[in-house]
């Protein structure tokens, strides 16, 4: 697409418009929401582009180096990482769990469990750019223990969560291993 701008002629070639990778990163990053799952999926969404972006895989009119355009102007990304992450951790609740608004309903259910299983592994994903360190391990370890105790919820997001350790290097624990075993009895490796 030719462009003329400040005295020079510049054509991007590409076979996916730059409009279109704006508005798929518009729509997930600046959709209005602030469920857990929605700033987890900002935090990682931007983290990509980010890195994307710095590698010149692709260029996007919401961002100029290491700044985005969020509905509320420019912002630096690496500030709405950390933003998101916070936001995100104040929804824990003290069973170790992820309310998706608030952190005031500790009942379980299936919906829970597989959405703090979700968190889990966005949280693994996120935690090199986090500068809370102490802060996010403890709160990984406390969601450890909640997708432990609370397994039988759901077996496909305790399958999920054993996968996502797994493929962020954790270990999986002699029980993890044994409880695997039941659930997955052809034997099928994670990791």
């Amino acid at each position: 697409m030719p462009a003329y701008t400040n005295g020079k002629l510049t054509m991007t070639l590409s076979t996916f418009p730059t409009n279109m990778i704006d508005a798929v990163i518009g729509n997930n990053i600046f959709n209005g929401y602030n469920t857990t799952e929605q700033l987890i999926a900002q935090a990682l969404t931007i983290k990509n582009v980010k890195e994307l972006h710095k590698n010149a895989a692709f260029s996007s009119n919401l961002i100029q180096g290491d700044k985005i355009n969020t509905n509320d102007g420019m912002k630096n990304m690496n500030d709405v990482i950390q933003d998101n992450i916070s936001q995100a951790l104040a929804h824990q609740q003290t069973n170790g769990s992820f309310g998706s608004w608030d952190n005031t309903n500790t009942n379980n259910s299936p919906y829970k469990y597989a959405l703090s299983t979700y968190i889990y592994g966005g949280l693994l994903k996120l935690r090199n750019d986090y500068s809370a360190k102490k802060t996010l391990d403890s709160a990984i370890t406390s969601l450890e223990s909640y997708l432990w105790t609370y397994r039988t919820t759901s077996e496909p997001a305790f399958m999920w969560y054993l996968m996502q350790k797994s493929r962020a290097g954790i270990s999986l624990t002699e029980a993890e291993n044994k409880e695997l075993s039941t659930i997955n009895p052809l034997k099928v490796t994670y990791g």
